[in-house]
């Protein structure tokens, strides 16, 4: 599923470039935030499984979720107010970013079905700074932290009685007709909440709305450098050649267009066997290997173990839509290899390979 959303996103980003009409570049940057949304999930329901993996991360929530609220413009139906109250200042927290994504999305998604048939419907989404009072330590005593961020999320919808809002964070638990909801969503947010040392309030009544409220404890870190902060800037080559190696057609074609708009002479192999031959021809000329992990014939792993025995000096990215985790369970890697999960974005990958160019 990664490799088929790795090429609709490396093809969306072409498409893009060459488009010259504004509707036309939006709509495009919605497919693609969606097709990422669609990765997000899938990682989700691995961590929720167990099988995933959690990458904590400082970042600040304010422009975070700004960048989140966009997609809200998809899943709101318009006939929907959306208030936002955003706090100006920086709230640094350590988190995993796809998890906090998936836990937002997770409640204005149920926001919106709450509003379904209401008069003068409405959301209200909140981020503030909070001390935490003696009344909330008393209440959960296991928290160390005494500053948090705040994000509410607020309906005035259907609402939710007393006796169910009991079992709302249980899994499979829903209040939705049959085929409207998995029951997952809530379970999913409290788990990811919880994993990242805060807590998830709820509060709701039939027919007076509902409220919810995450606490996340905010970092130490008061403040991030510009070289830390993500950019959507695109870093381009300087005409290097990368030997490009993955068994997926529709991957490895739209990967290498992409290559090629950032500057970039690109040899194509389908599998860790035609690698080491391109590889022995070329030798000279290539700067970088971008190799999947999992391949008929041979693997990249075994295809760069034997590359080493002509060259101990290539530079290799490795690319895979599987865990990251599994990989390094199921193969000889180590973990400090240079390791990029498939779909990526193109800003971030662009860095990735300039880095590893420039290492």
């Amino acid at each position: 599923m990664n490799n088929m959303l790795a090429g609709m996103t490396g093809n969306l980003y072409l498409a893009k470039k060459k488009s010259n009409d504004v509707d036309v570049e939006k709509k495009l940057a919605t497919v693609e935030a969606l097709s990422f949304r669609a990765s997000d999930m899938i990682q989700q329901l691995l961590v929720f499984a167990r099988k995933g993996r959690v990458e904590l991360k400082i970042f600040d929530l304010v422009p975070f979720i700004k960048d989140v609220m966009k997609m809200f413009e998809v899943v709101v139906p318009e006939n929907i107010f959306v208030r936002k109250e955003l706090c100006q200042d920086n709230l640094f927290i350590n988190g995993d970013a796809t998890q906090l994504q998936q836990v937002l999305m997770n409640l204005v998604n149920n926001a919106r079905d709450a509003l379904i048939g209401v008069d003068n419907p409405s959301i209200v989404i909140k981020l503030e700074k909070v001390d935490a009072d003696e009344s909330f330590k008393r209440k959960y005593t296991d928290l160390t932290a005494s500053i948090f961020a705040r994000i509410t999320v607020q309906d005035n919808g259907c609402g939710v009685n007393e006796d169910d809002l009991e079992h709302v964070f249980e899994p499979f638990f829903t209040t939705k007709e049959t085929g409207s909801g998995t029951g997952l969503g809530l379970a999913m947010s409290y788990g990811a909440i919880h994993n990242h040392g805060g807590i998830i309030e709820v509060s709701s009544a039939p027919d007076q709305g509902t409220t919810f409220e995450v606490y996340l404890p905010l970092s130490d870190a008061l403040n991030v450098s510009a070289d830390e902060q993500m950019s959507d800037d695109v870093v381009q080559g300087h005409g290097e050649t990368i030997l490009l190696v993955d068994d997926d057609p529709d991957m490895r074609s739209a990967s290498r267009d992409v290559l090629e708009s950032l500057h970039y002479c690109v040899i194509e192999a389908e599998d860790g066997v035609m690698a080491i031959e391109m590889f022995l021809e070329y030798q000279v000329e290539i700067a970088l290997v971008i190799m999947d992990v999992v391949m008929p014939r041979m693997g990249g792993v075994e295809a760069i173990r034997r590359i080493s025995e002509f060259s101990d000096d290539v530079k290799v990215i490795y690319c895979t839509g599987y865990d990251r985790g599994e990989i390094l369970n199921n193969s000889a890697l180590s973990g400090t290899e240079c390791i990029v999960s498939k779909p990526y974005q193109v800003h971030t990958f662009s860095k990735v390979v300039r880095e590893k160019l420039d290492s």
